[in-house]
């Protein structure tokens, strides 16, 4: 039974058998009729020695380049789309693109998506399957030619601020793990403990961009906001992440192209480094941003910090980050930023600005540190933390706020306040009630955190 089984019942064989009748029923001269009565039962493969692979998709997936397959039911049905225009099967191959177990001989095992078979990389369905695309070609400039969603997804990267936190090719925020290679990880690499859908790579990218907290308990990752159509573009982004073994010989030439940008990088605005690096935890920046995660985001382009702060104010937080806050280091070492690169986000900060102000505060000779602890603890505490766990504002003890905040900075804001923030004013003749001698005192305190 079971050489029986190997030899005349296995699913390739049958699928095989169901093609030549395919073949017949299409036939329409004489040459065809007898070609399809000598189509041989075999195994059929694709060698493709540049990418190491042994494709026998052929197999049972006969029909590819057969133009009169276009309606035969799968798996004989031709390629969609112009892509074996493009790229030959007998120096491609399938894997290369759809991944799977190219040696495979069975769907199930070939596939990869039965939860149960070992198989690190499934085949990609769609639209996920763009995500190889990018392995050899720009994401950027393939848009138009097969891959929109890879390009949109690529494009989303980049506006959506994903490097705020991830840091890919050297550049990036160190919240979250390095993108670099993301594609190669394989099913093995994820826990699907918490994934509703498919237990699939694609699947849990998917789940963890729309609930992140769902996916990865206690994760500090925000969700996205984004539509299917923008998490499926973004997924395939990530998914083309991989490793590329590709020889000379197959680079298309937009790669060469996408290379010599990366050596002869045009210089980004301003706003284009600040939608790509800070946009995912500031927003817009007009506004405080409350994260259920990631705490309070102050609006770094507030009018009313903007018409006190200098650009050197802001280069050097930008540049040193905030060290026991989400805000990290953005300087070369740390987030690949290039000085040049961080003087142009100052620039593009301080475009919002409407006015500047002098700092008129003057601290008093003789502080009171005591009474200041004293105000603090009765006015401040509710928001700052006398420690780093602040409740809904920044701790005030933080390095990087102590280093690039001068008393009269202090001591301005406390009186003012910020508009359409939570810091109100506090200063007599400012809709507050504390004296120029109290807030120089709650400023003296205030340097004891540090």
């Amino acid at each position: 039974m079971a050489a029986a089984r190997e030899n005349y019942f296995t699913e390739w064989r049958s699928y095989q058998r169901q093609y030549r009748e395919l073949l017949l029923a299409k036939a329409e001269t004489e040459a065809e009729v007898k070609s399809a009565r000598g189509f041989g039962i075999e195994i059929r493969q694709i060698v493709v020695s540049d990418l190491g692979a042994v494709d026998r998709c052929v197999t049972c997936h006969l029909g590819l380049d057969d133009p009169r397959m276009t309606d035969a039911p799968q798996p004989f049905r031709t390629h969609s789309g112009p892509a074996l225009a493009h790229h030959e099967m007998e120096r491609f191959g399938c894997t290369g693109c759809h991944l799977g177990q190219g040696r495979a001989t069975s769907a199930r095992e070939a596939h990869g998506w039965d939860a149960e078979a070992f198989w690190e990389h499934s085949v990609l369905p769609d639209p996920f399957h763009q995500a190889s695309c990018g392995v050899c070609h720009d994401p950027e400039a393939i848009g138009s030619r097969g891959a929109p969603v890879l390009a949109e997804g690529f494009g989303l990267f980049r506006t959506e601020g994903c490097l705020g936190c991830h840091k890919l090719g050297g550049r990036g925020g160190p919240l979250g793990p390095a993108l670099d290679e993301i594609g190669d990880r394989g099913r093995h690499s994820y826990s699907f403990a918490h994934i509703e859908g498919d237990k699939q790579v694609w699947s849990w990218h998917v789940e963890h961009l729309v609930s992140p907290e769902t996916v990865i308990p206690g994760s500090k990752m925000p969700e996205v906001g984004l539509d299917e159509s923008g998490v499926h573009g973004l997924v395939t982004y990530l998914l083309s992440l991989r490793s590329s073994n590709l020889t000379e010989r197959m680079t298309p030439r937009d790669r060469y192209e996408q290379r010599y940008q990366v050596w002869h990088t045009r210089p980004l605005s301003g706003e284009e480094l600040y939608r790509q690096f800070c946009f995912a935890c500031h927003e817009e920046g007009t506004e405080t941003v409350l994260h259920d995660t990631l705490g309070t985001i102050p609006s770094v382009r507030n009018h009313d910090l903007l018409a006190v702060v200098s650009r050197e104010f802001l280069v050097e937080s930008i540049h040193d980050g905030r060290p026991t806050t989400f805000m990290p280091a953005w300087a070369s070492a740390a987030g690949g930023l290039e000085d040049g690169e961080i003087g142009r986000i100052a620039d593009y900060l301080l475009e919002s600005r409407r006015e500047i102000r002098e700092l008129e505060f003057v601290m008093s000779a003789a502080p009171d540190v005591a009474n200041g602890e004293r105000i603090f603890n009765a006015e401040c505490t509710d928001c700052h933390a006398l420690t780093r766990d602040g409740v809904e504002a920044p701790w005030l003890g933080d390095p990087g706020f102590q280093a690039t905040y001068s008393d009269a900075l202090i001591g301005h804001t406390i009186q003012y306040g910020r508009e359409d923030t939570l810091m109100i004013p506090y200063g007599v003749g400012y809709d507050g009630d504390l004296t120029d001698a109290e807030v120089s005192d709650l400023v003296a305190f205030i340097r004891t955190m540090r």
